[in-house]
């Protein structure tokens, strides 16, 4: 057994060993006193600006850490990070919406989130639809990819956040309603990819839907907190209440 121990030993010193390099994983750092100019967010005391900035410096498997304060943008995520928010693992029962200790993100488009790749965590956030005319979505999950080539994604966490105040009904005629997260598989009917490892928990989801009374969606728009197509493991029913 030693004799044989000692023939390892040798072809290992003999052989040309190749170890590929490791990115490492980088924090990325949000403020609302913080500038995006020549800046990489990766400095907890010169923090970006935006969210969305922060996102295009990074590389898959960062986090990016937002502090509280309110951010007006609508952010696409095209690759997985985390996003931890001031609030991040703290359940929003105990939380109060818009407060001063409140990472909130209002939209500048259709969606205040939207993720259409895998491996993307959003934690702690005050998703707000702001009542906006445009706004359909809290969250947008879909896939990338055609109808004849659609990606399969995975891995997506949505945990500890409110999402709240989206009233403008999606414009696609099937899914004509507001929803707090929207979540269907790239391309068509019978064509598309699936989502998988989907996982929603612990977030408060309300004010979907209806905004009449302040006159910018039309009455009796119709409020869903979660749609949920194409995604694997799912059962008739599974939702929020």
């Amino acid at each position: 057994m030693l004799k044989n121990y000692g023939m390892l030993v040798a072809v290992l010193a003999t052989a040309a060993i190749t170890i590929a390099p490791v990115s490492a994983q980088t924090t990325r750092y949000v403020d609302t006193g913080g500038s995006d100019a020549a800046n990489d967010c990766s400095a907890s005391g010169t923090p970006c600006l935006t969210i969305d900035h922060a996102l295009d410096e990074a590389d898959a498997g960062d986090t990016i850490e937002v502090g509280a304060g309110t951010f007006t943008e609508s952010v696409s995520f095209d690759k997985g990070v985390t996003l931890e928010c001031a609030q991040a693992d703290v359940n929003p029962s105990g939380r109060t919406a818009g407060g001063a200790a409140e990472t909130v993100i209002n939209p500048t488009g259709v969606y205040v989130f939207e993720i259409r790749t895998s491996n993307v965590t959003i934690n702690g956030c005050d998703i707000d639809g702001a009542d906006t005319a445009s706004t359909w979505a809290g969250v947008r999950i879909w896939n990338s990819g055609s109808a004849s080539n659609p990606d399969d994604i995975s891995s997506i966490t949505i945990e500890n956040n409110f999402i709240r105040d989206v009233i403008d009904p999606n414009p696609a005629g099937v899914f004509n309603y507001a929803h707090g997260i929207w979540a269907i598989g790239g391309g068509s009917d019978g064509t598309r990819g699936s989502i998988s490892g989907l996982t929603i928990d612990s977030n408060s989801i309300y004010g979907i839907g209806d905004g009449n009374d302040i006159g910018v969606a039309p009455s009796g728009t119709a409020g869903a907190g979660m749609y949920l197509k194409s995604i694997f493991g799912a059962t008739a029913g599974a939702g929020a209440t």
